[in-house]
Formats: C-alpha cells, structure tokens, sequence
C-alpha cells in the first residue's frame, strides 16, 4: 500500500518538500474545510473530486492539507489576521488505484489499503461488505480514491456507471466523505451518470500556469522565488526573474511536477560543474535532457531571443492538449 505521506523519507533538501501556496491551492483548502465540515452538521456524507492534468501536484495538494489539518494549521485561510476555520487532524485512508482497476478488484484494492489479511477473500459483492464495515466502524475521517481515470475503459458506458455506483455506495454509508484525485478524463463518469450526480461537492479543477497570461506568471515567479531559495546554492539563481520565469513556465507547461523535476536535474548539473547557481547554460542543458519525455514541449525556449514569437505559434498546452485527445483512455 503506498503512502500519501512516502515523501516524508525523502532527503531534507528534496524541492518535493516546499509547498507553496497559490490562488488554485487555497481554493482546493476552502473546499476541503467545507467537505469536512459538512459531515458534521450534516447526516450525509459527500465527495469530492479533484481532476487536472498529470504533474499538476493535485495528490500534493492533498498531501499538504492533511499535514495542515494535523498541524492546525489555517494560515492559508487568515483574512484581517482572523478565521473560523478550524482544523483538526483527519484519519484517512489514502489508495492509489492501480492501472486497469475493475469493478471486481476495486474492492479487494480498497481491503488492502484497510490492512484486511485475506483481500481477495470472497467473491466482489462480499468484499464490498466488508469495506462498508470497516467504514462504519468509524476508523476513517476521510477515504481518497487517488488515480481514479484507472476505472475509465473504452468499453461500454455500463461499466464506467457500475465502477460510480460502487463508489456512491461508499457515500450512501454515510460513514465519511470520499475525495477523488484524478486525470481529467474521469469527468466522464462524473457528467454522464446518474450516481454520482449530486453527490459530490464542487471543486475547482487544477490547470497548468500560462506563460502567457499576467495573474499566472505573477504567481509563478513567486514561486519560483520560493524555490530558488530551496534550491541550497552558494547563491540565488534569479528564477523569479520574468522573462526567465516565463521561460521556465513553457518549458515545464505550467506544471509543478515537471517544475520540480527539472529543476532537481539542474542542481545536478549544477554542482557537477561546480556552479555556485542555476546559469541559463546550465538551465537550458537541464530542460533539454528533460524534453526528450515531454512530448509537448516543441522546442527549448530557455535563452531564446525571439522565445514569445515562437511560442505564440502554439499556445501554451495545445500541444499536451492534442496528445491527449490523440492518445486512448487509458493512462
């Protein structure tokens, strides 16, 4: 079973570490409090689903709010130096479906995760009860369903209605909310059936940061700040600089995930060179070592001249938009 917290091992100086907030990330927080919240004042349990883009950080995301909510933490939620949002710690069942999940393993999945010492036990209908009475024992403040689009098939649409009607039973036990974190393809099962439907609280989707857009690139160069402060270089690289940050943003699609990759690999180089920072020549290195797997990033823009001529022949993301539409359903 994997961890939602495994990158607590992870070395004191891993960039996975640093979390910074964004105008995106508070809006996930305000929905979060509110989907722990209503179980409270409510005898109803709901769900959440958090859907964008691969290495957009959503399962990060998740990870950062359990850690508030253990630590108390609300500062993202301070307006005026005052809130009445009050967080406590949350007892969670974290599961990361595997690729080609069904509806008759799904349940044995889920028995895992729970500890259970025969998951497999039974056929799909009794290890279905047996999750329901694990969640009615009250062991569990929050279950996440992470890798969701693992249960989108290119078969029939019966077959995605039965994996979202499993799923809203899990609700209709009332025992506690479900969140779930996945590809934006599993908003077919959300919009096409009759299970789900009004049973999920809303929830912002996660989108990448555009080079090209001011509020972004704002906001992206801040955290590119932050970063470059985490970086522990003898000195500062100048990553929030804006026509670098810009840069940086189309190389990596606006995505936090590549960001960190990427620069992680630049440090390398880096200190193999014995830099005392992130140079362009060092940066540009990094993303085209990098590229070779980021089938949308059509050329290097880093040190580029005419870099915003030439990126404006391709939208930011039309290409990882084309991919996606061109490849199949399944992850």
């Amino acid at each position: 079973m994997k961890d939602i917290f495994l990158d607590d091992d992870a070395p004191d100086e891993a960039l996975g570490r640093t979390f910074v907030d964004t105008e995106q990330t508070r809006a996930v927080f305000r929905r979060l409090d509110a989907l722990m919240e209503v179980r409270r004042t409510t005898n109803h349990a709901w769900g959440v689903a958090l859907l964008g883009p691969a290495r957009c950080g959503k399962t990060s995301i998740f990870r950062e709010y359990l850690t508030r909510c253990n630590e108390g933490n609300v500062q993202d939620r301070m307006e005026n130096g005052a809130t009445d949002a009050v967080r406590r710690p949350i007892r969670h069942l974290y599961l990361e479906l595997e690729p080609q999940t069904r509806l008759m393993n799904i349940a044995s999945q889920t028995l895992e995760a729970m500890g259970d010492p025969d998951p497999t036990f039974g056929d799909k209908g009794q290890q279905g009860n047996r999750v329901i009475e694990n969640l009615e024992s009250g062991l569990y403040d929050l279950v996440i369903f992470d890798e969701v689009h693992n249960l989108v098939d290119t078969d029939t649409l019966r077959v995605e209605q039965k994996a979202a009607q499993w799923l809203s039973r899990l609700l209709d036990v009332r025992a506690c909310p479900i969140a779930l974190i996945g590809y934006e393809r599993f908003a077919d099962i959300l919009e096409r059936n009759e299970f789900l439907e009004g049973r999920l609280l809303p929830m912002p989707r996660i989108v990448p940061h555009r080079w090209d857009d001011p509020g972004d690139m704002e906001e992206f160069a801040a955290v590119l700040s932050v970063l470059d402060s985490e970086l522990s270089m003898p000195t500062l690289s100048g990553l929030g600089e804006v026509s670098l940050a810009r840069q940086i943003c189309y190389a990596v699609g606006g995505r936090f995930g590549l960001l960190e990759k990427l620069l992680t690999h630049a440090r390398q180089l880096a200190r193999e060179r014995r830099h005392s920072c992130l140079t362009r020549p060092i940066l540009r290195q990094a993303v085209e070592d990098c590229r070779a797997g980021w089938k949308s990033l059509r050329f290097n823009p880093i040190g580029m001249d005419n870099f915003e001529e030439e990126a404006r022949k391709t939208p930011s993301g039309e290409a990882e938009r084309s991919s996606s539409r061109g490849r199949g359903r399944r992850k």
